[in-house]
C-alpha cells in the first residue's frame, strides 16, 4: 500500500525529470538571542549555568524548577532523545498516529532514554544504531505492515558494532568499528527469508556455530594489508566506500546479494577526505580541497555543464567552484553534501569566510538560493548564509561564522551554523526546501530559515530550534541515574529531517 503510492511518486518525480531535461539570514550579536528566543530570565540563566560550565548539568534540579526551555536544553532535561519532523506516510515519526505530516519539531517517545551512535531515516523507515552497536528498525518499508501495526522499533543486526548506517532503495548498510561493511535487506520479511549466515557464539571465541538471527552479508573487497573502510555512502541504487588509506571505491549497482567494492576509474590519485551521494550520483572530497562528481546530471546536481547528446557524467569531474568566483581566488571546499537531485559545496573562500554553494533540482525551493529553478547546472550562492560574522568580545572584533554541518534530503536541506557561545546558546539551525522544514507550514521555502519550536509559531513568536555543542548529561533508565557525553546532531532523509543526540 504504502510503497506503491511512494513508487508512483518516484516515478512522477522521474517524470518531471525527464520532462525538465526535454524542455536572509543576518547575523547579529548574541547578546541579543535571548529576545529573540523570548526566554525568561531563570531560564536565560539555567542556559548559561549549563553549558558555561565544566560541571556536568543537573537534570533532576533541572526537572524540579520545571523551566520553559529551549529544545536543545529540554532534550537534556529529559534524556537523550530525536526530534523529528516531515512525511508520517510510513509510520516513522509517530507510528500509531494517523499523521501524514508532523509539520513541527516532535519528540520521538519510543527513543526516549536511547544513546544513539547514528541515524537514518527516510519517510518509510527508521534505523538508529544503539550505544553498543545494535541496529533498530521500523516503519512501513520495514514491517510491510499498515502503520500503527509495529509501534516499537524492534532490534535486527545485533553483535556488530556499528557506527554508521546508511540506506539505498531496497537494503541498509552498516559499517563496524571494525571497518567491515554489512548490508541486509530493509524488508522484515525479507531479513526472515533471505540466506542466514553462521556466525560464532560464546562472545566471537568460535566454540561453536549458529545460523544468524537474520540475512545478511558483508561487502567484497580487495583490500592492502591494514586497509579498512571507515565511511559509508548509498544512493538509490548504489554505494561508496572510503577506506582508511583515503581511497574510494563503489559498488555500482545495489541490486541482490552478493556486494563487491572495487576502485573507482579514472579518478585523479588525491587522497579523498568525504562522500556524500544523491539518488542517481555521487560527490568526493580532496584533500586539496577540489571537489569530483559524477552520475546523473539532468538536472545539473553535478555541478557540471550540460553535454551534448548525454545526461551523464561518466566519469569522476572536478566542480569548477572556482568559476564562481569574480577573479582569481584562493579558495578550498571544505564539506560536501548531497541528497536526491541536489548537492551542496562549502567553500573557505580568499578572505577565510565560509561560502555556502548548491546545484540541482530546486523546484521546491530546495536549493536554497532564493529561487524555484527546475534546474542548476552552475553552483549558485546561498547569500544569507555565506560570509557571516558575528562580533566577538573576546577578540574586540567581528569573526568569522563557519558551517557545522549541512544536510540534504529529496525536497529539503537544513546547516547548522557554528556559532555556539560560552554564554550557553547553542548552534542555530536553519531549513529550506519543502515538506521537512519544519516551520509547522506547508509551503515552500527557498532560502535557509530559523526552525520554530513551538507548533504553529515562527521563529520570532517563539524559541528556534539550536543543536547543544558537545556536553555530559545525565538521565535515568531503568531506576538508575547515567551519564553520557553526547553531542546534538542533523540528518536528513527522503520527506524528513530529524536532530538527535549522538554519542561521543
Amino acid at each position: 500500500m504504502f510503497a506503491a503510492g511512494r513508487r508512483q511518486a518516484y516515478a512522477a518525480a522521474s517524470r518531471q525529470i525527464r520532462t525538465v531535461h526535454s524542455a536572509a539570514f543576518s547575523s547579529q550579536r548574541r547578546s541579543t538571542a535571548i529576545v529573540l528566543l523570548g526566554l525568561s530570565g531563570a531560564v536565560a540563566t539555567y542556559g548559561v549555568y549549563a553549558y558555561n560550565s565544566s560541571s556536568p548539568i543537573d537534570l533532576k534540579e533541572a526537572r524540579d524548577q520545571k523551566f520553559q526551555l529551549i529544545s536543545g536544553v529540554e532534550a537534556d532535561v529529559q534524556g537523550p532523545g530525536v526530534f523529528a519532523w516531515g512525511s508520517n506516510l510510513g509510520g516513522v515519526l509517530a507510528p500509531t498516529s494517523k499523521e501524514e505530516r508532523v509539520l513541527s519539531p516532535r519528540r520521538l517517545k519510543f527513543l526516549d532514554a536511547v544513546v544513539l551512535r547514528d541515524l537514518a531515516l527516510r519517510e518509510d523507515v527508521g534505523v538508529a544504531v544503539t550505544e553498543n552497536g545494535d541496529l533498530l528498525q521500523w516503519g512501513v518499508g520495514y514491517s510491510g505492515l499498515p502503520r500503527a501495526t509495529i509501534a516499537e522499533p524492534e532490534v535486527t543486526l545485533k553483535g556488530k558494532n556499528v557506527v554508521q548506517v546508511s540506506l539505498s532503495e531496497s537494503h541498509v548498510f552498516a559499517l563496524s568499528k571494525g571497518g567491515k561493511v554489512y548490508a541486509l535487506p530493509i524488508s522484515k520479511a525479507e531479513q526472515q527469508s533471505g540466506t542466514k549466515p553462521s556466525e560464532s557464539a560464546w562472545w566471537g571465541l568460535g566454540l561453536y556455530s549458529r545460523p544468524s538471527d537474520i540475512s545478511y552479508v558483508t561487502i567484497d573487497a580487495k583490500l592492502n594489508s591494514f586497509e579498512k573502510f571507515k565511511s559509508i555512502a548509498a544512493g538509490h541504487a548504489h554505494l561508496l566506500l572510503l577506506t582508511s588509506s583515503s581511497r574510494l571505491l563503489t559498488v555500482p549497482m545495489i541490486t541482490a546479494a552478493p556486494f563487491t567494492a572495487v576502485p573507482l576509474p579514472n579518478i585523479p590519485e588525491l587522497p579523498i577526505t568525504q562522500i556524500a551521494t544523491g539518488d542517481l550520483h555521487s560527490l568526493a572530497l580532496a584533500a586539496d580541497g577540489s571537489v569530483y562528481s559524477w552520475g546523473h546530471n539532468e538536472l545539473g546536481q553535478c555541478g557540471q555543464d550540460f553535454a551534448k547528446n548525454t545526461t551523464v557524467v561518466a566519469e569522476p569531474t572536478p566542480v569548477p567552484l572556482n568559476l564562481c568566483y569574480p577573479r582569481v581566488a584562493r579558495i578550498q571546499c571544505i564539506a560536501i553534501a548531497a541528497g536526491g537531485h541536489s548537492s551542496f559545496y562549502v567553500v573557505k573562500n580568499g578572505e577565510q569566510k565560509t561560502d555556502v554553494f548548491s546545484s540541482g533540482f530546486g523546484q521546491y525551493g530546495q536549493l536554497g538560493n532564493g529561487s524555484f529553478s527546475q534546474s542548476q547546472y552552475r553552483p549558485t550562492k546561498l547569500k544569507s548564509i555565506s560570509s557571516l560574522t558575528e562580533y566577538s568580545e573576546a577578540a574586540g572584533t567581528s569573526v568569522p561564522i563557519g558551517i557545522k554541518s549541512l544536510v540534504c534530503g529529496l525536497t529539503a536541506a537544513g546547516v547548522v551554523l557554528d556559532n555556539a557561545s560560552v554564554d550557553g546558546f547553542g548552534r542555530d539551525l536553519l531549513t529550506w526546501g519543502t515538506g521537512a522544514t519544519g516551520n509547522g507550514k506547508k509551503n515552500n521555502v527557498s532560502t535557509p530559515a530559523p526552525v520554530p519550536t513551538g507548533e504553529g509559531k515562527t521563529a520570532s513568536e517563539g524559541s528556534r530550534l539550536q543543536l547543544q555543542p558537545q556536553r555530559k548529561v545525565s538521565f535515568e533508565k531503568d531506576g538508575k541515574t547515567r551519564w553520557v557525553n553526547v553531542e546534538d546532531t542533523i540528518i536528513a532523509g527522503r520527506g524528513v529531517m530529524a536532530m538527535y543526540s549522538r554519542a561521543v
